[in-house]
């Protein structure tokens, strides 16, 4: 086993004990509007036993506040010698007055749901809490995902290993005094308080439009030239350029407040103050960009690589690590609720041969072999709204130009890679691209499946390997390999090494371009719990890559799809197949029976699934376009015949009308039940059709009280 990161914190030691005890407790205090109901169902499952606060006043109990609980559960942990303390979007009129003996790690969290008068207090109360213990912290989470993640890794952890934001403690004299005032404005006048609020300049575009209490606490804080205090630093004029010119320290000769600039300097704008030194264009090195998919699994993507190597080359993933517990398999065919991660020393590093007959890995220093690194900066793809892409800008490597976009979904679970290459002189070229991997598994690497079978070959279109077990389980996650698809490729694999004991497997292509010509090799991984989802998920990508606007599929322009070499995309527009009319027992009386007519559809349906959120189902659904469609509905049953669904959703899902993301939850479900779940499309005109299905074996998770 390799060494252990520091970016992940594991509850769960070797011979699977909590670190705070077979049973941590954790008290709960929640109002009636807070819906804190997947964030307990993953405290479940990691082992926390929910009590009341009678049961958990004891010395080393975890305390959740939310909504108006906030002020009960700081009462109770001043009181009760708490381990943690964790505030959900406290309600301000709880925050009034923070109780002492708040000396335990502390963590106010606000979401997307805190209106600007709660962030306020939030900011003040952080303040109040970092005095009474320097490990507390303010964390602003832009959605459900990321706010759960960071609950749940605060209190596994005392801690937000990820949390670039400053602390409380960290914000100016100024800024503290002007926010009192602010308050103290707020409680003698609120109306008019929220007036000035709302009034207040808009912050820079970002995803999670944070307004300037965000931007302070994760992404730094704006500053006009006024409110920069002059510490004697100047930049001579012979030596001001763009971007962040070194400065040259001078005294300052007066303590007045408009005081001259000495003679030989400029003044420093906003524009070139960079605070922590943060910049995307700084995001340098290896495992520089950090992004999370649908799973909770966060990979580290290599940026601009300067130095000599073969694994951990630019566009490269240098570990991958789940945020939070998933299911692992054991070896007895069990599941374990454990935080899989170590996956990777360097994984996908690209290189160019222009020996297209050789066989040898990438290796810098082997003749012929130059490795995609020192290409230059990296940035992200604005355009790309379902997951985050990186590009990676062009090197010319033996007359090619390579480049390459790498992706990780927000509503999916995979990494993949895009190794661009253009022929842009005037006679072919061929080369051979061959990756280099570490999986970090070492001399306990198994290889697991393939889907062409064992052992692997150039057929195979995927292949899944994971550490072996060392007792019962094994703490890595399980890896699949997506290589090709199938069909007459263009460009097939052209030799692969996958061999038991080995962590460095590898693959290659032979490229031939026609001057001018641009292929695509697309690459894929997925981290998984088990061995057998390891091996579904790659047969899903594989799948994805031939069915049009699937996940697979996102963030790619319809160039490159044509440009994708190793994969036959499938034509964008099919002629629709007609199927059956079918009729659910259980239909609305004031709507027509759904018929199954995907052809002609008023929508584009991107995703439809069906997962377990511990004891309930939570379905969801994503689409592209929705032309004529009012809305939809679920409907549920045991079997594959929709003739005997039943309808779940009372009120019509109204749709927004230009595609976007739903999700309905069962909470009527039975462990150990698998049911099948249909998406219904409801059109202005009344008509009903059914768009798709999924099934799913419900689970059981029993919280105590």
């Amino acid at each position: 086993m390799r060494k252990q990161k520091d970016s992940v914190t594991s509850i769960f030691h070797d011979d699977g004990k909590n670190v705070f005890g077979a049973t941590p407790t954790l008290a709960l205090f929640v109002d009636q509007d807070e819906k804190t109901t997947r964030v307990l169902q993953r405290l479940c499952a990691l082992g926390y036993e929910i009590v009341s606060p009678e049961a958990a006043a004891q010395a080393g109990a975890l305390v959740i506040g939310a909504g108006d609980g906030a002020r009960d559960a700081m009462r109770f942990a001043a009181h009760n010698n708490a381990a943690r303390l964790a505030l959900l979007n406290p309600s301000a009129t709880s925050l009034w007055a923070l109780p002492r003996g708040l000396n335990m790690p502390s963590l106010v969290l606000m979401d997307y749901a805190a209106t600007p008068f709660q962030r306020l207090m939030g900011q003040l109360a952080a303040w109040q809490l970092r005095r009474q213990n320097e490990r507390s912290a303010l964390h602003y989470a832009p959605s459900p995902a990321l706010r759960d993640a960071a609950l749940l890794e605060w209190m596994m952890s005392g801690r937000l290993v990820d949390q670039r934001a400053k602390s409380a403690s960290f914000v100016s004299i100024a800024r503290r005094v002007a926010t009192g005032a602010a308050v103290g404005a707020m409680a003698l006048s609120p109306v008019a308080a929220v007036a000035k609020t709302a009034a207040a300049p808009a912050p820079a575009p970002a995803a999670s439009t944070q307004n300037s209490f965000d931007a302070m606490f994760s992404d730094g804080m704006t500053l006009n030239s006024a409110q920069v205090k002059g510490d004697g630093y100047t930049v001579p004029a012979s030596r001001a350029r763009a971007g962040n010119p070194p400065p040259i320290k001078t005294k300052e000769k007066t303590k007045k407040k408009n005081h001259p600039v000495p003679e030989g300097g400029i003044t420093i704008g906003s524009d070139q103050i960079r605070g922590d030194g943060y910049s995307p264009e700084s995001l340098q090195g290896t495992g520089g960009i950090q992004i999370v998919d649908a799973h909770g699994l966060k990979y580290f993507i290599n940026t601009n690589i300067t130095f000599s190597t073969s694994s951990s080359a630019s566009g490269a993933a240098s570990e991958a690590s789940f945020t939070a517990a998933v299911n692992a398999s054991t070896t007895g065919g069990g599941v374990v609720a454990t935080t899989l991660n170590d996956a990777f020393d360097g994984y996908n590093g690209l290189c160019v041969d222009v020996n297209t007959a050789g066989t040898a890995d990438c290796q810098t220093g082997t003749a012929g072999i130059t490795m995609y690194t020192k290409n230059g900066p990296a940035s992200m793809d604005t355009s790309c709204t379902s997951g985050g892409q990186v590009l990676f800008p062009t090197k010319i490597i033996s007359g090619v130009e390579v480049s390459r976009k790498v992706y990780v979904p927000w509503n999916d679970e995979f990494i993949r890679w895009l190794n661009i290459f253009h022929n842009p002189t005037a006679s072919p070229i061929s080369i051979r691209m061959a990756t280099s991997n570490n999986l970090g598994s070492d001399g306990g690497t198994i290889i697991v499946n393939a889907s062409s079978g064992l052992p692997v070959s150039t057929s195979s279109q995927w292949v899944t390997t994971f550490q072996n077990f060392s007792g019962n389980a094994s703490s890595d996650l399980r890896l699949g390999h997506v290589l090709q698809g199938g069909g007459a490729l263009v460009t097939p694999l052209s030799g692969l090494v996958f061999a038991n004991g080995d962590d460095n497997p590898y693959w290659w292509y032979v490229i031939t371009l026609a001057p001018g010509e641009t292929q695509i090799i697309a690459n894929f991984a997925t981290g998984q719990g088990t061995k057998a989802l390891a091996a579904s998920k790659s047969a899903d990508i594989v799948t994805q890559m031939d069915t049009p606007g699937s996940h697979a599929q996102a963030c790619i322009t319809p160039a490159e799809r044509a440009e994708i070499t190793n994969f036959t995309l499938a034509d964008p527009t099919p002629t629709p197949t007609p199927t059956p009319t079918l009729t659910p027992t259980s239909t609305p009386t004031s709507t027509p029976t759904p018929t199954a007519t995907p052809g002609n559809t008023a929508i584009e349906l991107a995703y439809f699934g069906a997962k377990n959120v511990c004891e309930n189902v939570e379905v969801r659904w994503e689409t592209l376009s929705e032309i004529g469609a009012a809305g939809y509905q679920v409907y549920r049953g045991e079997g594959n015949a929709f003739a005997a669904a039943s309808l779940l959703s009372e009120n019509l899902i109204a749709a927004n009308g230009s595609g976007g993301s739903y999700q309905f939850v069962d909470e009527a479900v039975k462990a150990g039940k698998t049911y099948t779940y249909w998406l219904v499309e409801v059109e202005h005109d009344g008509s009903q059709k059914v768009r798709a299905s999924a099934s799913v074996t419900a689970e059981g998770c029993a919280l105590s009280h």
